[in-house]
C-alpha cells in the first residue's frame, strides 16, 4: 500500500504545482513574418504598424521577409515556432489560396487566426506613359489584340489572381498572366516594361504614385477611394468585381490567453494613433479590427468561400 499512497501523492503534488504555475510571461521581443517581399503590402504595413506598436505592447518588434512558395516557408516556419507569441504570421488571402491550391505541408488551418487589422482595397495600375486612362480602354483593347496585352500579378494564390479570372470570365479574353513573388517585385517589371498592368494594393504605389511614374486605371473597392476620387471602380466601367484584401495576425496553436487579450486590447489602441489612422488614410487602407474570437469563423467563412470558387474553376 505505501507505494500506491507515494504515487497518488506524487500525482497530486504535480497537477497542484502544474495548476499554481503562473502563465508564461510576454515575449520582450515579437516577430512578425511575412511572406511579402520588402516593399509588399504586408511588409509596408507591419513596418508601420511596429512603430506604434511598441509603444503601446511595451515591447520590441522585428518584420521578418521569409519568402517562397507563395507563403508556403512562411506558414512553416510560423507554424513549428513555439506557442508563446513571440512569433506570429501576417495574414492574407494568399494564405489560405495556397493552402488550397499547392496543400503544403504547413497550411492555415496549422495557425490559429489571431485578429484582423485591415482591409485593402485592390487596384488596377499601369506606368505613367501607358496609352491606356482606364479599364475600359486596356479591355477594348485586349479584345482586338488578346495577346500582345501582359498582366502581372503579385503571386499565383493571392487575390489578385482571382480579379484577373473573373475579368477573363467576364470579358471573355485569354490574357497572358505572369506570377512575380509579391508586390514589390510586381511593380519593378511594370516600371521596366517587363509587364504592361500591375493589380496590387494602393500602399504598394504610393511613392511612384506622387512621383508620376505610374497611373491608377480602376479600383476593385465598393466606391472611389478618397485618396484617389477620379480614379472610377471596376463597377463603374462595367465589370462586376469588387475584392478586398483582409491583413491580421495569425500564431501557432496555443496562443496563451493572456497574450490573445493583448493583441486585443492593443489592435484597437494602434487604430486609434492619429499617426496610424493617417497613414491608413494616406494608404486607402480601412480600419476593419475583427477580434480573436470571431476571426476564426472569418478565416473559415474565407476559405469556404474559396474552395468554392476553385472547384468551380
Amino acid at each position: 500500500m505505501r507505494p500506491l499512497i507515494l504515487m497518488i501523492l506524487y500525482v497530486f503534488s504535480t497537477v497542484v504545482v502544474a495548476e499554481t504555475q503562473p502563465p508564461p510571461a510576454p515575449p520582450k521581443t515579437i516577430t512578425l513574418v511575412t511572406h511579402s517581399s520588402p516593399g509588399g503590402g504586408s511588409d509596408v504595413l507591419l513596418r508601420e504598424m511596429v512603430k506604434h506598436l511598441a509603444p503601446i505592447m511595451g515591447v520590441d518588434f522585428v518584420v521578418r521577409n521569409i519568402k517562397g512558395g507563395s507563403g508556403a516557408r512562411a506558414m512553416a516556419h510560423v507554424a513549428t515556432s513555439a506557442p508563446t507569441g513571440a512569433t506570429l504570421y501576417a495574414t492574407t488571402p494568399t494564405y489560405i489560396n495556397v493552402s488550397l491550391i499547392s496543400k503544403p505541408r504547413f497550411t492555415f488551418e496549422d495557425l490559429e487566426p489571431l485578429a484582423n487589422i485591415v482591409l485593402d482595397p485592390q487596384v488596377l495600375y499601369a506606368r505613367s506613359d501607358s496609352p491606356y486612362n482606364n479599364l475600359k480602354e486596356v479591355i477594348a483593347a485586349g479584345r482586338s489584340d488578346p495577346q500582345r496585352q501582359r498582366w502581372g500579378i503579385g503571386n499565383p494564390a493571392s487575390l489578385d489572381r482571382q480579379i484577373v479570372a473573373d475579368l477573363a470570365r467576364l470579358t471573355e479574353l485569354d490574357m497572358i498572366v505572369a506570377s512575380h513573388d509579391g508586390g514589390g517585385e510586381l511593380l519593378l517589371n511594370v516600371l521596366n516594361g517587363s509587364v504592361e498592368f500591375g493589380i496590387g494594393e494602393l500602399q504598394e504605389l504610393l511613392g511612384n504614385l506622387h512621383g508620376g511614374k505610374t497611373k491608377l486605371l480602376a479600383t476593385f473597392s465598393s466606391e472611389r477611394l478618397p485618396q484617389t476620387p477620379n480614379v472610377p471602380t471596376a463597377r463603374e466601367q462595367g465589370f462586376d468585381i469588387e475584392v478586398a484584401k483582409f491583413r491580421g495576425l495569425a500564431a501557432p496553436h496555443g496562443l496563451p490567453a493572456g497574450i490573445i487579450e493583448d493583441w486585443n486590447a492593443a489592435i484597437p489602441a494602434l487604430l486609434a494613433v492619429p499617426a496610424f489612422r493617417a497613414f491608413l488614410d494616406r494608404t486607402g487602407l480601412i480600419a476593419g479590427f475583427i477580434p480573436h474570437d470571431d476571426y476564426g469563423s472569418y478565416i473559415e467563412r474565407f476559405a469556404n468561400q474559396q474552395r468554392a470558387l476553385i472547384l468551380s474553376r
